[in-house]
């Protein structure tokens, strides 16, 4: 007869025991070895133990590298390259609407201008003195249609001044420049016929004698006041006529798809629809951007088989402004630049006294090297129009408020800065921004989508306002 042997609770504390004694054996070895196993049934379950350590953070990472969490911040960089100022400057002053403001407008955008009446003409064509009292002078294209009868004009012909005479009696005397009246203006041929007030005599007391001198190619002529007769009560008619120019109206837009899955899915960071949506929008506004700035005006029919059709693109800053003053990057911007440039954008025209300058890197650091600027944009406290900080500086000519824009790199003009009138520029829009939720399910897809298109245009009047710097 075999013994059974009773599970008493003695039995039962000796067998722990022992099992324990063994466990601690079997641990020890596998210390001493740097690895260990546990069994359990048929399950094997793997652990790390570092021989003689304390259990750390460095213990445990090396352990079990997953097993610490990491910090997580709460913000997500977002790694724009280019901010779009001139987008948002515009629509600070006030976007034009199309006619009407109700959602109706056309592609093609015109706007009108009027400039100050011209003061002076350039002589296209060579006038060799003859014995004639009187003669008429060919003018560079549409110049003579700032002529009136009995306008004066005052003559500098391209080597210095011409000298006109004064009479006393049979006494001679040199005196100023030489000064014209006009008789009678051919705008067909863009001629005026002109008498000299002042020209040298033949015979000192006979004003008779006095003869339109030579008059050389490229001469300029300054008109002034009209000259009238006692009797006179008016003279020829000026028509100041606005003069009308377009652009086309772009249509810019973009789009966005995901997973009700990806939205809904638990994320380490707060990446959201209105994320997605928000940066869809940024994207569009610096596209718009880059048209403002390198636009050229077309209109074109696609040959894309999955969208065929007309298309339009709108002329931007580069398109219209011709009014350019350009440096020589290898010499550098120098103090003698800075005054020409100053000179060329803010005389002979009768826009702000104020402008905005928007500049590459390149020129920006050409720019800042000039004593006169760094002087004043050191000392001023940077000023804020619009919602952007701009810095100013100025001199004799008129003021400039000017900022870096990332974009004029990023679009290979970092010697370039453009320089623009605000008072003769605006952003025009047929519309507003269309927002439209897509359903996409009757085409068998399960997502949640968004459309978003905005119609845009520029208006750029005056040009001559308006400059481009160009580093050659």
């Amino acid at each position: 007869m075999k013994t059974q042997m009773k599970h008493s609770p003695e039995n039962i504390r000796k067998g722990l025991k022992l099992f324990g004694l063994l466990s601690l054996f079997i641990a020890a070895v596998l210390v001493t070895f740097g690895v260990g196993v546990a069994a359990a049934g048929s399950t094997t379950i793997a652990f790390a133990v570092v021989a003689g350590a304390p259990v750390s953070t460095t213990t445990v990472q090396e352990g079990s590298p997953n097993l610490l969490d990491p910090s997580i911040s709460d913000k997500i960089t977002e790694m724009f390259p280019s901010k779009n100022p001139l987008n948002h400057v515009l629509r600070q002053i006030g976007v034009v609407p199309m006619r009407g403001d109700n959602g109706t407008g056309a592609y093609i955008h015109k706007f009108y201008s009027i400039d100050a009446r011209p003061i002076q003409a350039t002589v296209a064509a060579a006038y060799t003195k003859s014995t004639d009292r009187s003669a008429a002078i060919t003018l560079a294209s549409g110049q003579a249609e700032m002529f009136t009868e009995n306008d004066t004009i005052s003559v500098i012909p391209p080597a210095g001044t011409a000298p006109g005479y004064e009479y006393n009696g049979s006494v001679e005397t040199p005196k100023g420049t030489l000064q014209l009246t006009v008789l009678s203006v051919d705008r067909g041929g863009n001629k005026i016929t002109v008498q000299a007030t002042n020209a040298q005599r033949t015979t000192a007391t006979n004003e008779a004698t006095a003869y339109l001198p030579s008059i050389p190619v490229n001469t300029k002529f300054i008109r002034m006041g009209t000259a009238l007769r006692e009797s006179d009560l008016q003279t020829d008619a000026w028509a100041d006529i606005p003069e009308d120019d377009y652009n086309y109206i772009q249509t810019f837009g973009g789009r966005f798809e995901a997973t009700p899955e990806e939205l809904q899915h638990l994320k380490e960071v707060k990446w959201d629809l209105s994320k997605i949506a928000a940066r869809t929008m940024r994207e569009i506004t610096e596209s718009e951007e880059r048209s403002i700035l390198l636009g050229m005006r077309t209109q074109f029919n696609s040959v894309s088989s999955n969208s065929p059709g007309k298309r339009y693109t709108m002329g931007g800053l580069l398109y219209f402004v011709d009014n350019v003053f350009a440096y020589n990057t290898s010499a550098g911007f120098k103090k003698t630049d800075y005054n020409s440039m100053m000179r060329q954008l803010f005389a002979n025209n009768s826009g702000e006294n104020l402008r905005y300058m928007f500049m590459g890197s390149g020129f920006a650091e050409q720019l800042s090297n000039i004593d006169e600027v760094q002087k004043q944009t050191s000392s001023n406290t940077p000023t804020v129009k619009y919602g952007i900080n701009f810095t100013g500086f100025h001199n004799v000519f008129g003021s400039i408020n000017s900022m870096l824009h990332p974009m004029l790199d990023l679009t290979g003009h970092a010697n370039d800065a453009l320089v623009i009138d605000i008072s003769n520029i605006n952003l025009v829009r047929w519309g507003s921004m269309y927002v439209k939720e897509l359903d996409l399910s009757p085409i068998g897809k399960d997502l949640v989508a968004q459309a978003l298109k905005e119609k845009l245009s520029l208006e750029v009047r005056y040009p001559s306002t308006h400059m481009l710097i160009k580093g050659i």
